[in-house]
């Protein structure tokens, strides 16, 4: 998960990819039944309205938390699988941005509508671009181990894809962004229209399926030259994760103890936040410091692609 350097053969990425994604239908599958447990627990129907109330925070609490995680658990391994088929590191990244951009379908399916209704999410739109997420990680787990990285080894179809990717990239970067509530109320006031950027992205998405589909069949056996890619992966130390997460508490807890003590003053309420608020801004302090030290440690493409990316949520 937090491993961008090395490589990993296709059926190692086809057992961790089919892990996650069953860990994370999984969790939206067993999270009413869940729900139902602890309403039972806590004994709830017999006070009026509490049970909406518990619901309000089990979803707060579960459903970003578990989101979140999946979204990261992907970006090492596709990194990884990316480069050991033959192209630079940082095309691996594509996959996680495009889960992120159907960040509010993908979040709030499966909760009750007070969740997404407290977060301002009033209605879902069908991810397009998670499923052409899986058609990426299905490709990847198709194209076999190249001795060539770092460049484009799929010739022409290469560089259209490439130039596909980037404009289905620049859209769903716009969709995640525009996707929050107060842009929305801004656009809606300063009179912008972005629908028919949408309805473009589909047929861009789908040019980019039908030429990944062409790629990954013309291309699924090992080229003439080797199936083995080179392994001569990084034997730098590994990132220390323990000592960026201590790191990374000590802006979040002055952060949330500033944030919370305006409202209440105390620890109840970064208990009672802990997954919906402390948790996610203790993630990106984290994958800041940690694009920072892989940017000064190691200095490659991949480190300076997780340093922009953990930068974007400072930018708003």
């Amino acid at each position: 998960m937090f491993k961008f350097d090395g490589f990993i053969d296709r059926g190692t990425f086809l057992r961790a990819s089919a892990l996650r994604l069953g860990l994370f239908i999984a969790s939206v599958v067993g999270f009413p039944f869940l729900l139902m447990a602890i309403v039972v627990i806590s004994n709830c129907r017999g006070i009026g309205g509490a049970c909406g109330a518990v619901g309000l925070l089990a979803g707060t609490a579960f459903k970003p938390f578990a989101f979140v995680l999946f979204v990261f658990s992907f970006c090492g391994i596709a990194v990884r699988r990316a480069r050991d088929a033959g192209m630079p590191g940082p095309v691996g990244l594509f996959i996680p941005l495009l889960i992120t951009s159907n960040y509010a379908f993908l979040m709030y399916a499966g909760a009750p509508w007070s969740v997404g209704f407290s977060a301002g999410v009033l209605y879902l739109t069908f991810p397009w671009a998670s499923v052409l997420a899986l058609c990426c990680i299905a490709a990847l787990c198709i194209l076999p181990s190249r001795r060539s990285g770092g460049g484009n080894p799929f010739g022409i179809a290469g560089w259209i894809g490439c130039g596909l990717g980037a404009v289905v990239a620049a859209n769903a970067t716009l969709q995640f962004v525009t996707s929050d509530p107060f842009i929305q109320l801004w656009l809606t006031q300063s009179g912008v229209k972005l629908g028919y950027l949408l309805r473009f992205n589909l047929h861009e998405m789908a040019a980019f399926a039908a030429v990944l589909v062409w790629i990954s069949w013309r291309y699924r056996k090992p080229s003439a030259d080797g199936a083995a890619a080179p392994r001569n992966a990084s034997v730098t130390a590994p990132p220390p994760v323990g000592r960026l997460v201590a790191l990374a508490l000590i802006p979040t807890l002055i952060a949330c103890m500033v944030g919370f003590g305006k409202v209440a003053p105390g620890l109840l309420p970064l208990i009672v936040n802990m997954t919906s608020i402390v948790l996610p801004t203790l993630a990106m302090y984290f994958f800041l410091l940690l694009g920072v030290w892989l940017v000064w440690m190691r200095r490659t493409r991949s480190s300076q692609a997780v340093l922009v990316l953990s930068l974007m949520p400072f930018l708003g």
